[in-house]
């Protein structure tokens, strides 16, 4: 018999070849097994393909938009373009601040006698001069502008730099209040995508495992982006609702689409297939935002409506891969 202590010696080495081969910590030389080969992703199935796509689209139509999600928000909801109609007494002439001389309101219609409403109404950015100037910094020395003198003969939102005391407490001091606030306001409210899908991620998960049909609520998902992209971008209400059903749409797909990697390869491809799946779904993430920028200046540098046709077209190809994946799946 093998003493005692030797004995216990075998049983510690047996046991720390087996924690280490069970967690892939040592490789281990067993007659017949195959070499595991990046290039064996060739040989993936058509699903795990199709739920690479769909990954690349669905996601392609949620995350990026959050990069985009204040701008967006504000030009629909917090700082709309206001009217052409309402337009200033002084045209040329500052607005607001500490360099403004006199006051400068803005009228429908340019009636400064009948005593029309002001204009804009909440919500909407203040009016700015058609052109602007000349005028100085020196009638207040706290301002730290970046030039002397400011003069445009033609003056648009996008002249206007509310990080230079010139516009920020000189001359424009209620437009970059009003743009800060809509901002604040725009951060906020983008938050309900993102407290809907920590809320309801979990509940979600257990149910896609009881009841299945990936491939049905893998198409589902998409379709309700389609919805909330078209109210966003064509609607004029509150985005509240849109935004809770991006968050729902959200939640849905991922309870979905990531437990399904597995099913769609053969396990010992498993980590291959998320490295790779994951890779196309950064990929899309690097993309999208370059495309979306480009349609944006494109448009004049305005978001709405096209930056959200590019989304529903996103949402729209993640529910035709949809219904690939469950034509494929009945096969």
């Amino acid at each position: 018999d093998t003493p005692g202590p030797a004995k216990g010696k075998v049983r510690s080495v047996s046991a720390e070849r087996l924690s280490t081969s069970a967690l892939g910590l040592k490789d281990v030389d067993v007659e017949g097994e195959e070499e595991i080969r990046l290039t064996d992703a060739k040989n993936f199935s058509a699903t795990f393909w199709l739920l690479s796509l769909s990954c690349l689209v669905v996601y392609g139509c949620v995350l990026p938009f959050n990069s985009f999600a204040s701008g967006i928000l504000s030009e629909r909801n917090y700082f709309v373009e206001p009217s052409s109609s309402c337009v200033l007494e002084y045209s040329n002439d500052c607005t607001g601040g500490s360099l403004a001389t006199v006051p400068n309101p803005s009228r429908d219609d340019g009636d400064f006698t009948s005593g029309s409403s002001n204009c804009p109404p909440p919500d909407y950015a203040p009016v700015l001069p058609s052109s602007l100037g000349p005028i100085t910094c020196d009638a207040d020395p706290s301002l730290s502008c970046d030039h002397s003198t400011y003069h445009f003969d033609s003056f648009t939102a996008e002249d206007v730099d509310c990080t230079d005391d010139f516009y920020k407490t000189g001359c424009f001091q209620n437009y970059c209040t009003a743009y800060e606030d809509a901002t604040k306001t725009s951060d906020s409210v983008m938050s309900i995508p993102y407290f809907i899908s920590a809320g309801l991620s979990p509940p979600l998960g257990y149910a896609v495992d009881k009841v299945g049909r990936r491939a049905l609520i893998a198409c589902v998902a998409p379709i309700m982006l389609i919805w909330v992209h078209l109210q966003l971008g064509f609607g004029s209400g509150s985005p509240v609702l849109p935004l809770v059903g991006q968050g729902v749409a959200y939640s849905l797909f991922a309870a979905v689409l990531w437990p399904s990697v597995p099913f769609s390869v053969e396990s010992r491809h498993v980590g291959t297939a998320y490295g790779l799946i994951t890779a196309i779904q950064n990929a899309g993430l690097a993309l999208f935002p370059v495309v979306i920028s480009g349609v944006q200046q494109a448009a004049g540098g305005k978001y709405l409506p096209w930056c959200e046709v590019f989304f529903v077209g996103c949402a729209a190809a993640g529910v035709l891969v949809g219904v690939a994946l469950n034509v494929n799946d009945a096969r």
